[in-house]
């Protein structure tokens, strides 16, 4: 007949209760999505990738002169066979951040080798005539690559990059029944941007424009310092890589 009546005390236990489950609820998702921002990011770090494409050569200041010869004649060069492009292939084993947009890169490019004609008119007092080369030059080199990516869309992304290591220069110079050979170490810097596109799981496919910086080629150090024979050489090249991560 009577009905029963909360007292004031069973009112703010029970508010109470509610209140402690209410935050142990806020605090255990706030723990969750902390260690969820914590937790690092599931993304491939390490990589491999194969790129081949094509190089073109292209060669500058070109210069001849001999100071074996008294008096030092005169040469004129009568050729402008400066520009040659051939196939390359490149591997290269990186690193991409989880924290920032970076990418670390170890490559090692064989650029080919090129082939071109030289010829100088000397003259000379009493004495004048034609000297026809042919020269050749095989690049390879070994590059520390840092490249900075931006996302676009569906994971596509651009990336732009500086490069720094060493380029071995192994040159041939025919001239008549000589031939000059010779190999030189120098140090190089490269510039590059391209894009990178998703394939599937682990897997990107890539093209990369990159420029080489200006190398001196000699291609008589035998005759040093008596006769001086050398260019500036400039690498553009084009390629398509194909980049699997693990």
């Amino acid at each position: 007949m009577f009905s029963s009546v909360r007292s004031p005390s069973s009112y703010a236990d029970g508010s109470c209760s509610t209140t402690k489950r209410t935050m142990r609820t806020v605090l255990m998702s706030a723990a969750t999505a902390l260690l969820c921002l914590a937790a690092p990011a599931q993304a491939n770090q390490w990589d491999a990738t194969i790129r081949g494409g094509a190089s073109t050569f292209e060669f500058s200041d070109f210069s001849y002169n001999s100071t074996g010869l008294l008096p030092v004649p005169s040469f004129t060069r009568t050729t402008s066979d400066d520009r040659d492009t051939t196939a390359f292939i490149s591997f290269a084993a990186g690193w991409t951040s989880e924290e920032y947009p970076i990418r670390m890169e170890a490559e090692i490019a064989s650029w080919g080798r090129t082939r071109l004609h030289d010829s100088y008119d000397m003259s000379l007092p009493g004495l004048a005539g034609t000297i026809p080369f042919d020269l050749s030059v095989a690049l390879v080199t070994a590059m520390a690559n840092l490249y900075y990516i931006h996302p676009l869309w569906n994971d596509a992304k651009v990336f732009v990059g500086i490069g720094g290591g060493i380029a071995r220069i192994e040159t041939e110079r025919v001239y008549s029944i000589e031939r000059l050979k010779s190999v030189k170490t120098l140090p190089a810097a490269s510039l590059s941007f391209g894009a990178i596109l998703p394939l599937g799981t682990g897997w990107t496919t890539e093209v990369r424009v990159l420029f080489l910086s200006n190398l001196d080629v000699d291609f008589a150090p035998q005759y040093t310092p008596s006769v001086h024979h050398r260019a500036d050489l400039n690498l553009t090249a084009l390629s398509f890589g194909l980049r699997r991560s693990f």
